[in-house]
């Protein structure tokens, strides 16, 4: 199957699993409104009146009302388990949309012959994630791609798998721009060419939830595991509301490919890990308490609490390698000098 026949399958599903889930949500509310309706001669907590004329007919009216408000219970569940299913099937549906777009642009396979050692590529990992590499080899049906770790890792995907090569900082996803001119990326090294109004922070923070989406294929699962931490109050207020952060997200997200057609894949991939290092160390910087071990390594923690029990951890792990506490660090401003205290006895 191609990508756009993929493409299409996968829109067919969403829209498919968005009508179930719709359905299902009117047929739980319907249902909600019966039960409602049912215990109506119930009103203002009229009780079973045992030994009354009324009781029998009173008790198979509530047990009625009360199978009816269980089945509505159940299809409430099942609605929203149908929804969550139909949030999924978007999700990867707008994956394969992307993806095919990108084989779209092809004229002709990529080859062996399309790559050497140092490109960065974009592959599609599983059916619809994506990750980016450096090459480390060209082998016949495969490239051999730099995993991080030092060889142990290293992934191997087939050439049909490609989706961009970045050289010299120009990037291409049809083999044959070779044989154009490119588009030639900028070679200004002090600006990061911010094409929004967003702070540079802010903007490498959103290119980082774009990569994310696209590496684990669903923008929900990114966004519930990896959500974005901006520095401005207007930003996080937008990360604090899901259908602003959906609806930013999808009116921006566009950018994220012309800015790496800009400043260029090599340097697009540098400028978001020197991103990912700097919110690191803000992170620590907002710490106002930690614990200097014996080798001198300092662990940051964010409350007092916190600290205490990871010393406590460390005091009671046996493992003969372990970090050893040596002393209590606080400070009264973030990323302000550390004060020792011993430790608690």
């Amino acid at each position: 199957m191609d990508a756009q026949e993929a493409a299409r399958r996968a829109k067919q599903k969403a829209e498919a699993a968005q009508v179930t889930a719709d359905k299902l949500t009117k047929d739980a509310e319907a249902q909600g409104r019966r039960a409602f309706d049912m215990y109506g001669r119930f009103a203002g907590g009229q009780p079973l009146l045992p030994g009354h004329h009324s009781y029998r007919s009173a008790r198979r009216a509530k047990s009625r009302a009360d199978a009816a408000s269980d089945r509505a219970i159940n299809t409430f569940k099942a609605a929203q388990q149908a929804q969550t299913r139909a949030k999924w099937a978007k999700a990867k549906a707008e994956a394969h949309t992307e993806i095919a777009e990108a084989v779209a642009t092809r004229s002709r396979p990529w080859q062996p012959s399309d790559f050497q050692v140092g490109d960065i590529v974009t592959v599609r990992v599983f059916e619809t994630s994506t990750s980016t590499y450096r090459v480390k080899r060209v082998n016949k049906k495969t490239l051999t791609l730099d995993g991080g770790g030092g060889g142990w890792d290293d992934p191997k995907r087939e050439y049909d798998r490609v989706l961009s090569r970045t050289r010299d900082g120009i990037t291409i996803t049809n083999p044959e721009q070779e044989n154009e001119t490119p588009m030639t990326n900028s070679t200004d090294t002090t600006s990061i060419h911010n094409p929004t109004d967003l702070s540079d922070y802010d903007w490498l923070e959103f290119v980082a939830l774009v990569w994310k989406v696209r590496n684990e294929g669903s923008y929900r699962y990114a966004v519930e595991n990896w959500a974005p931490e901006f520095e401005s109050p207007a930003m996080q207020a937008v990360a604090d509301d899901d259908a602003d952060l959906r609806a930013f997200y999808g009116e921006n997200k566009a950018k994220v490919d012309a800015w790496w057609d800009v400043v260029g894949g090599e340097r697009a991939v540098d400028l978001h890990n020197d991103h990912i290092d700097e919110a690191r160390q803000r992170q620590k910087d907002a710490c106002l308490w930690g614990v200097r071990c014996a080798d001198g390594h300092i662990v940051h923690e964010p409350s007092e609490a916190e600290r205490d029990a990871f010393v406590q951890r460390l005091l009671a792990d046996t493992y003969p390698h372990r970090r050893v506490p040596a002393a209590l660090l606080r400070r009264d401003v973030p990323g302000g000098e550390w004060v020792e205290s011993p430790l608690k006895s």
